[in-house]
């Protein structure tokens, strides 16, 4: 053998495989601690009729995180894009593009505020709204009108459905966009003469 260059032996590799486990656990710590500090937001959708009047579509947002979470906006998304595989990750899903803010309470053509639960709020007044931890809230609307606003938006139903799937999101403070997919009722268009 020549002199400088010397076998890599056991303890040498042990040694090795023992400092990468460290950086992997210390990397995975430091991804975590940075995950616990970002807005966490859980939403769903319901319908609802009241005993007086037309059905309301509400949309509940939970803070499950373990930071106060900024709603900014209540937005409907048209579609789903998937990102392209990019630095060694696989495609993910991400939800922007074409949107429309989310109807408050007082684009309904009826009034629906004495409908309202105690913690449903209207996206024209109340937003932006801060949730603190474990806190939700609701913001609702007439279904109504969330109906009219997507088939004014050019979506109908395929295939002779009237069911549209839409992806109702918030978006929080740091441009976050949170949320689920829904199927809405859209009347379906009118037939041309």
């Amino acid at each position: 053998m020549e002199e400088g260059i010397r076998a890599v032996t056991v303890v040498d590799a042990i040694t090795l495989l023992i400092a990468l486990a460290a950086l992997g656990v210390a990397s995975l710590s430091l991804y975590l601690q940075r995950r616990d500090r970002l807005p966490k937001l859980r939403v769903s959708t319901d319908d609802r009729l009241p005993e007086i009047g037309r059905f309301i579509y509400s949309v509940r947002v939970v803070n499950e995180g373990s930071v106060p979470a900024q709603v900014r906006s209540v937005r409907l998304f048209l579609e789903q894009r998937r990102r392209k595989f990019r630095w060694g990750l696989p495609p993910w899903r991400v939800i922007e593009g074409r949107s429309i803010l989310f109807p408050s309470v007082e684009d309904s053509e009826e009034d629906i505020s004495t409908n309202l639960w105690p913690n449903e709020k209207s996206t024209a007044k109340d937003l932006p709204y801060m949730l603190q931890q474990g806190q939700s809230v609701r913001f609702a609307t007439e279904r109504y009108t969330v109906s009219k606003m997507l088939g004014s938006a050019g979506l109908h139903g395929e295939g002779g459905s009237e069911d549209v799937k839409v992806w109702v999101g918030i978006v929080d403070a740091l441009d976050r966009v949170h949320a689920v997919e829904d199927e809405v009722y859209v009347d379906p268009p009118e037939p041309e003469p």
